[in-house]
């Protein structure tokens, strides 16, 4: 129900029941009951629906136009949503990525199990037939002892031509006991090397599959959900990098100028100061000046540039 109504709010709107003339309070973004990953995105909930991964429906409202008025709004970046759905995403991840490696776990463990068992059968029914051999060989010499004793010389050597031949069989089957062995290992290696692990979805696939099979599990619900997982948090970092980057370098711009604006700021007072000691100076000379003049019958004048002119009386 909860998935009806939300799609429902994405095709007719969120006030699709209201009447004309309702006085219908117009949601915003940051409302409580609106769903911040979906402003940043997506929902995860609506990737996996009816697969394995499923997570339930959203319970939140889910509404392109809210979604318009978020990406418009220069104020989004302060609300810290981006930065949650980063995190729920990268959760996400880290969970399929356990269960990745348990899967190749579960395949090293399936291997040896195979290789193990098969190694105990062949060792088992081949044991039986070299016990019986060996039984047959020790009464053989016995027999071939007591002919020899007797001075049967024939029989005794044709007896042991028997021995012989029992001893080669027995060899033999040594020796395919160590090759069954080989190749019960070297079953369990092709048994681990057909089957492998999906590093996006974390699925089993068989290696040297159809390329129908190998293209619907491409294109799959799952496999392109938790792909689109792992492209948006690269992307996201990528933003929030690229981001940080212009603010600083907007940081170092506005220092530069308010650096550069205190180094004017200061020249001019330093101008203003020097042009005041010169005045101030010229001032104390002029009035020095005068103390020994008047004497002299002369009068000084100056003007507004402390320009100096002496006047006989």
């Amino acid at each position: 129900m909860a998935a009806n109504a939300s799609l429902l709010d994405q095709l007719m709107g969120a006030t699709r029941n209201a009447l004309p003339g309702d006085n219908v309070k117009r949601k915003h973004w940051s409302d409580e009951n609106v769903c911040k990953y979906y402003l940043c995105g997506f929902c995860p909930s609506e990737l996996f629906t009816n697969t394995r991964s499923d997570v339930g429906p959203c319970d939140k409202v889910h509404d392109p136009e809210l979604k318009k008025m978020y990406e418009e709004c220069k104020e989004r970046n302060t609300r810290g949503y981006e930065e949650r759905f980063l995190n729920y995403l990268e959760d996400i991840i880290n969970q399929l990525d356990k269960r990745i490696e348990r899967g190749y776990t579960r395949l090293k463990r399936s291997a040896s199990a195979k290789a193990e068992k098969m190694i105990g059968n062949v060792e088992e029914s081949v044991r039986q037939k070299i016990n019986d051999l060996t039984a047959t060989v020790n009464e053989s010499l016995a027999q071939i002892e007591e002919l020899g004793a007797q001075g049967m010389v024939d029989e005794a050597q044709s007896l042991m031509a028997q021995v012989e031949e029992l001893e080669k069989e027995k060899n033999s089957y040594t020796t395919r006991t160590g090759s069954r062995v080989i190749a019960g290992f070297e079953a369990a290696d092709d048994f681990h090397v057909k089957m492998e692990v999906c590093d996006v979805c974390g699925s089993f696939l068989v290696i040297g599959d159809t390329q129908s099979r190998v293209d619907s599990h491409l294109l799959g619900k799952q496999h392109l959900g938790f792909a689109r997982i792992r492209s948006t948090i690269v992307e996201i970092k990528k933003n929030r990098e690229e981001r940080r980057k212009q603010i600083r370098e907007e940081y170092l711009k506005k220092r530069e100028s308010r650096e550069a604006e205190k180094s004017s700021r200061e020249a001019e007072k330093s101008k203003r100061r020097d042009s005041r000691v010169s005045r101030s100076s010229r001032s104390r000379f002029v009035s020095l000046l005068c103390t020994y003049i008047k004497p002299m019958n002369f009068t000084i004048a100056t003007d507004q540039k402390l320009q100096i002119t002496l006047n006989t009386t």
